[in-house]
């Protein structure tokens, strides 16, 4: 327990520079940069005689391991906050230290580690226990231990030689210009065993300094095994410090005194150094060891055991005013990453903290209550009422509410406390409480690519009446692409509203939603100032656009899927994001105001539970009044679970590639021509610039190095162009490692890969004066076509799994008594693999609003009416398009019914150039010509989601909430053949390893030809068992109703398997196409 010794706090620093933080909600556990905050401390409690410990949050919860999956099919299993005398055995709260070198692991229970994962969400940022898998990630489970707090000990008497405020430092131990301005102690080193270091015997060293180009990684260093018994460094960090001159000059040959400081911030250092140096108002700064410029400290101290040299400024001095001024250029030219400088200043730091304290608590929260009671309707005044029974006080119910659903379903927003939001959750009618959270996008020729031309879309006298719902960023009404010419008024059905925006017959209405105190820099209307809103909007319904393009790449006719239709604005995004609780009120004007099909193209990071995720409320509730919302997947691919948006009742769409790719070259001094991927709408250089290697100056900060002027530069870890475009670069080349989409830059820029880095690079080393140029990018023609894009999120649905035998009974009571039954995921009975299918979403050319930024370089002043992005959220507007065109021919046909047509007619995509398969891409590629007519449909109806729910752990009175009707209820016996969803794909999970057995039950009705018989082929893959029962299905009339069997028996699949095959009903005529997915658990990154 030595890194732990007389440790009464600490905080734990991770492999990526975070540090391991408590979560507000007193359950999650996550990491961050944030390591002053309070929620980055931990009390330390020892257990078993000292030889392990507990961690304690600062919200009086205990750091525990538990045995269920981060992720359906993640080795990773859950770390949470957890109290002491909770649901978990009191082993879940115990972790044994182990120590490697200076860093220690922390051992669960089960002989895991404490991990802290990378990568993308939902991994990033995420703490998980499970067993290092890879080297790459071995070091993910070391932890740096920072002691804040230590237990006192008594008083030894000190020598006459040791006595005094400090000591000072010898010339040799204190150069003039320190070499950094924070340094590591040197600790001791040895080898360790990883798993038995009782007594902490061994450590890493590492160095206290380091020169430019050495790696002072404290992953990286050299084991000294004479070292092996060699006491900890003591905690706390040695100060070294010298006080300014009134110019601000320091006096490099004086010594400079140093004393140990073990407080925690600023503050206190700030306090200390006035008592030493006897000044009333300093300024603490550190040093470029460089340019000697001064720079304030920052708010967050570094980990304890590091030297500091600190240099003092007197408040009074002559010299502050330029100082100031300086510090106000450098912020203005930096991004926002630095706190400005530390006056301090008691009196107003008093005043902060106890507004803080009085404030920092509150957030807005979320309160779900179900549907709206035929009997009853449920005001705003019933929702300030409910308030006022939960508030604490210090302000009304009517200054907490933030917005109150009352059109299309019951629920309110607040700012509440925790303490309110426990309250607030055990009213009666609540059925969730939950925060409201950031959510973002998911950032044409491709409908001929579908093959779906002119002539087969809709003519103008046609489908008029279909409304499509857009939940995005808003639309720029006068792009040529949303002209109302051709269009009549809108349908009587239509209850829109166009706030502070001038409709048309084709953009029927417009709402935005925001705070009304938000402080945002353009103006409060629906129109876009981004861009994505007119992007998704046009590709869904835009008008034809002849000679469309971005700065002429890809030149041509741009239109959208459904050019008939109508288009409604629910503008819920701005510059910071959209709040989920906007997300819910769009929901509830949309559905209220009469639109037919809602497309939304953004999500968070990570799926969460039904009814605490504002996508999957909202569309709910939209489904029980016919309405089919289609969703973006999620861009946080190529891994395995990584979908956003997963509820049944949505349409989930992946992006994959069409038939064009925009490319770049790069034409090196040699003639030497390398080919890229990005989006260079710059026109092409004609002379050639020199060629540097840049560094993270260059290529990752903003920063006023203006070595690169005039130079290109190659960024062999990726590009963060202000940093290019700060520092003059005429252009940049871009390492890009797993990227299969082009993109945008501020500057001349192009993408390479790794193998065309190490080519430009040797060119660099070798030549005598390395030259390049970069030309303006085009658009080729792409062969192999269509494949899932690379960020596109994967399967499988990590909120709905399955892995119980099909036909087992199963007791409704013994599971429906409370809300969420969490613990189901061992138990769930249905299981739905998202996303449903694949669109093209990758260099998709549409309508751009002129004030949106072009790159995500925010100074990029190119104003254009087209622009070429990929994401998800390009995939869901053409899933859209398609849903509202089949919906115009069959606009009784229910949302199920709709979505088993884009389902069961998309075109089969090929396993083996998708390691993740179905699960990458759902039913295959979308298929506008064929899902008019699907011959067969998978039908389902909200008692079908509802019964669903049910076996998910929803009691009876809560369905009757979520419902609105007081007769529904759950069935207390039901064999899981019954209510297994009647989806078009089939899926199970399975353990790895051992032999398996499935069954699933589907009915499909008839909407192709009366009296037509169906037969069932089998594609099945490799060491799967098929049978279909029965192998045929006759249909008398239309509308009729065929209930068959599949049976699935396997052999053990191994970690990471997916087992793929399909069941084919056709008649000649159609061919209905339901994939079948077997998958086993995941590696993490698999």
């Amino acid at each position: 327990m030595e890194l732990f010794d007389r440790a009464k706090a600490v905080r734990l620093r991770g492999r990526h520079g975070k540090y391991l933080m408590a979560g507000e909600d007193e359950e999650r556990v996550i990491q961050s940069r944030h390591g002053s905050h309070r929620a980055a401390c931990w009390d330390v409690e020892f257990v078993d005689g000292g030889r392990a410990l507990r961690l304690r949050s600062c919200y009086g919860r205990f750091l525990a391991a538990t045995s269920e999956h981060f992720l359906l099919g993640a080795t990773g299993k859950k770390v949470i906050q957890a109290p002491a005398a909770g649901s978990l055995d009191d082993s879940s709260l115990v972790w044994e230290p182990v120590r490697d070198g200076f860093q220690v692991k922390l051992k669960s229970y089960s002989g895991h580690f404490l991990r802290a994962n990378g990568g993308v969400p939902p991994w990033r940022n995420s703490v998980t226990h499970d067993v290092p898998h890879r080297t790459a990630t071995q070091d993910w489970v070391l932890w740096d231990v920072d002691i804040v707090q230590i237990h006192p000990i008594p008083a030894k008497p000190r020598s006459a030689a040791a006595k005094g405020p400090s000591a000072m430092l010898p010339p040799s131990a204190a150069p003039a210009v320190p070499p950094s301005s924070t340094s590591r102690a040197s600790p001791p080193s040895g080898p360790s065993d990883p798993d038995k270091s009782p007594d902490f015997s061994s450590s890493r060293s590492t160095s206290s300094s380091s020169s430019p180009g050495s790696d002072s990684s404290p992953h990286k260093s050299t084991f000294s095994p004479t070292l092996s018994n060699r006491q900890a460094p003591a905690p706390g960090r040695t100060i070294h410090y010298t006080v300014a001159d009134d110019n601000g000059n320091v006096d490099d040959s004086m010594e400079w005194p140093s004393f140990t400081f073990i407080g925690t911030s600023v503050r206190e250092l700030t306090g200390k150094l006035k008592k030493m140096t006897r000044l009333d108002d300093i300024i603490v700064c550190t040093r470029n060891p460089l340019n000697h410029r001064l720079s304030p400290l920052y708010l967050q101290l570094p980990p304890n055991n590091r030297t500091m040299q600190l240099v003092v400024v007197d408040a009074e001095s002559s010299s502050i005013a330029s100082f100031r001024r300086s510090e106000r250029e450098t912020m203005a030219m930096a991004p926002i990453k630095y706190l400005t400088c530390l006056l301090v200043a008691i009196a107003f730091l008093s005043l902060l903290a106890s507004f803080t304290d009085a404030h920092e608590d509150r957030q807005v929260y979320i309160a779900y209550m179900g549907n709206q009671p035929s009997s009853q309707y449920y005001s705003t005044d019933s929702h300030l009422t409910l308030l006022d029974r939960v508030l604490d006080g210090g302000s009304s119910a009517k200054e907490r509410l933030v917005y109150s659903y009352t059109r299309s379903f019951n629920g309110l927003a607040a700012r509440l406390t925790r303490e309110e939001k426990e309250k607030l959750g055990g009213e009666a009618g609540v059925i969730s409480v939950f925060p409201s959270r950031k959510l973002k996008p998911h950032t044409t020729r491709s409908w001929d690519f579908l093959g779906f031309t002119r002539d087969l879309q809709r003519k103008q006298s046609t489908g008029t009446d279909i409304i499509v719902g857009m939940l995005d960023t808003g639309i720029w009404p006068e792009a040529e692409a949303f002209s109302d010419e051709g269009f009549g008024p809108p349908p009587s059905k239509w209850k829109g509203v166009c706030q502070n925006f001038t409709c048309n017959n084709k953009i029927v209405g417009a709402r935005f939603y925001i705070a009304p105190d938000a402080s945002i820099p353009v103006e409060r209307s629906p129109r876009d100032f981004n861009g994505h809103g007119s992007h998704t909007a046009s590709t869904v319904a835009g008008g034809e656009v002849k000679k469309a393009s971005l700065s002429g790449i890809a030149k041509g006719t741009a239109r959208g899927g459904a050019p008939t239709a109508r288009i409604a604005i629910y503008k819920i995004c701005w510059s910071d994001g959209c709040d989920s609780h906007y997300i819910l009120a769009a929901f509830d004007d949309a559905i209220a105001d009469g639109v037919d099909i809602i497309s939304i193209s953004l999500g968070g990071s990570f799926a969460v539970d039904y009814f605490e995720d504002e996508l999957a409320i909202g569309s709910f509730h939209a489904v029980a009044k016919g309405i089919l919302t289609s969703a973006s997947a999620g861009n946080y691919g190529p891994y395995r679970g990584t979908v956003t948006n997963v509820a049944p009742w949505m349409l989930v769409v992946a992006a994959s590639s069409i038939d064009r790719r925009i490319v770049d070259k790069v034409v090196l001094g040699n003639n030497k021509t390398i080919t890229g991927i990005s989006i260079n709408s710059f026109p092409s250089q004609k002379k050639f610039y020199p060629l540097v290697i840049g560094d993270e100056s260059m290529c990752v900060e903003e920063t006023t190095n203006t070595t690169s002027e005039g130079k290109i530069i190659l960024c062999c870890d990726g590009l963060y162009e202000a940093g290019a475009v700060s520092s003059g670069a005429k252009g940049a080349l871009a390492v890009i490692s797993g990227v299969d989409s082009a993109r945008s830059y501020g500057l001349p820029a192009v993408g390479i890969s790794e193998r065309q880095g190490k080519i430009i690079r040797n060119y660099i080393e070798r030549a005598r004066r390395p030259l390049s140029r970069i030309k303006k990018s085009r658009a080729v023609f792409n062969p192999g076509a269509p494949v899932v894009a690379l960020f596109s999120s994967r399967g499988p649905n990590p909120i709905t799994p399955n892995i119980l035998k099909v036909g087992d009974a199963f007791n409704m009571s013994q599971t429906c008594s409370s809300f969420p039954l969490r613990n189901l995921t061992s138990a769930t009975l249905f299981s739905i693999w998202k996303p449903d299918i694949s669109a093209p979403g990758t260099d998709i050319l549409a309508t751009w609003s002129p004030k949106g930024l072009v790159s995500s370089y925010v100074s990029d002043r190119r104003s254009v009416k087209y622009n070429i992005i990929s994401g998800t959220s390009m995939a869901c507007p053409h899933a859209t398009a398609v849903a509202a065109h089949v919906k115009s021919f069959h606009p009784k046909w229910s949302p199920a019914a709709i979505k088993s047509a884009l389902m069961t007619t998309a075109t089969p995509m090929s396993p083996s150039r998708h390691p993740a398969a179905e699960l990458a891409y759902g039913a295959g590629q979308l298929n506008p010509k064929k899902a008019r007519s699907p011959g067969l449909v998978y039908d389902a109806t909200a008692r079908d989601y509802v019964n669903m729910l049910c076996v998910q752990g929803y009691s009876t009175r809560l369905i009757r909430l979520v419902t609105g009707d007081n007769s529904s209820s759950c069935p207390r016996n039901v064999n899981v053949t019954t209510v297994d969803m009647n989806y078009p794909t089939m899926t199970r999970y399975v353990a790895r390893g051992q032999e398996y057995q499935a069954e699933f039950s589907r009915t499909v009705t008839n909407v192709g030809d009366p009296n037509s018989t169906y037969g069932a082929k089998v594609a099945s893959g490799s060491g799967l068992d098929i049978v279909v029962i029965p192998r045929k299905l006759h249909f008398g009339e239309l509308n009729e109703q065929q209930s068959f069997v599949v049976r699935v028996a396997g052999k053990p699949l191994s970690l990471n398997s997916v087992a793929s095959a399909s069941i084919v009903w056709s008649d000649g005529k159609h061919e209905v196409r339901s994939p079948l997915v077997i998958y086993t658990e995941h590696e993490l990154w698999s």
